[in-house]
């Protein structure tokens, strides 16, 4: 996978997309139900965005009911829920079987650990934080920079077994708290791998995956209620301010680069600062919702076509939509 695919780079036709016309204006850039079975065969991790649509339409059935006490009609949705959760983990688990570039890639990772390390704007505290780990994980990862994905497989799979319980158990405490660990790791597993250095690239996204790994061994022990240890709207206004001011250094990517890495790692700050927008909006109804995340299915469109100028014109955009 790449930020980039073939055919020419046009922020132009990007910036139509931002201007009004919708993702649904582009052929090929939307998946439908029918297209979903396959993708997941032949692209990896490309199905996410319509899972991820339909996840939020059921939770928002769901959170609505809960909010109501009808739990009749909270508990007849959880199927759905469930379903949608299963097939984010799927396609985490064909992201990490596609990601492994073998031994060769594996040492070249193990010799670049120096310059990750050097990096002062790395988004590790913050994947660290967003996973709920202690940051002081980031070191520990950093020191060896190795990640064993078969056992990443193994917590997937566990995990699909915890969600599946809950179609007799209908536990919502615990149900939320899966919804909004799965839609991280999902997120933070499929984020696409940068051309511009792929090596660092790749060494950021092995240490990304040992973070997720280890929130994927204590998540197996215990899940907690995400959203509900947080003041939800606080939180989501935080990553909404986040992504915003992420989103002011990307004039950045227009020009060269400042210093080696400079552009890889932005894209990286970019994604992990969409994650967290779009997970922390996740328990929270309100008219502009669709458009909300919308905007950030743009950001993610125009980093994979390496449109950057139009970044600028998403980011207007997104000052004008709160998320409340």
């Amino acid at each position: 996978m790449s930020f980039s695919r073939p055919g020419p780079k046009r922020d132009d036709a990007l910036s139509a997309v931002v201007g009004g016309k919708g993702l649904d204006a582009r052929d090929g850039l939307v998946l439908d139900d029918s297209d979903l079975a396959e993708l997941d065969e032949e692209t990896p991790g490309s199905a996410g965005p319509t899972a991820l649509q339909r996840l939020l339409m059921h939770e928002k059935t769901r959170l609505a009911a809960l909010g109501a006490g009808d739990k009749r009609v909270a508990d007849e949705v959880v199927p759905e829920v469930i379903s949608d959760l299963e097939m984010l983990l799927s396609s985490a688990a064909s992201v990490v079987r596609a990601s492994d570039g073998g031994r060769r890639t594996r040492k070249q990772v193990k010799k670049a650990a120096p310059r990750l390390a050097a990096l002062d704007d790395l988004p590790l505290p913050d994947v660290a934080e967003f996973l709920g780990l202690k940051r002081s994980e980031v070191d520990g990862v950093l020191t060896s920079l190795v990640v064993d994905r078969d056992q990443v497989l193994v917590h997937l799979e566990q995990l699909k077994l915890k969600v599946r319980e809950l179609k007799t158990s209908r536990d919502h405490s615990m149900l939320s708290g899966l919804v909004g660990f799965v839609v991280k790791v999902f997120l933070l597993i499929a984020i696409p791998l940068d051309t511009e250095d792929p090596v660092l690239a790749e060494t950021i996204r092995t240490a990304i995956l040992a973070l997720v790994a280890i929130a994927l061994r204590q998540a197996v022990e215990t899940v907690r209620d995400w959203f509900a240890e947080r003041e939800p709207l606080a939180v989501a206004e935080r990553a909404r301010e986040d992504l915003l001011a992420e989103l002011t250094l990307a004039k950045s990517l227009t020009k060269a680069p400042a210093h080696e890495g400079e552009h890889t790692v932005l894209r990286f700050r970019l994604h992990v600062r969409c994650a967290a927008a779009r997970i922390t909006s996740i328990p929270l109804d309100w008219p502009e919702k669709p458009q909300y995340w919308q905007l950030l299915d743009q950001i993610a469109l125009a980093l994979d076509h390496d449109a950057p100028k139009t970044l600028v014109l998403i980011r207007r955009k997104l000052e004008s939509t709160p998320v409340s």
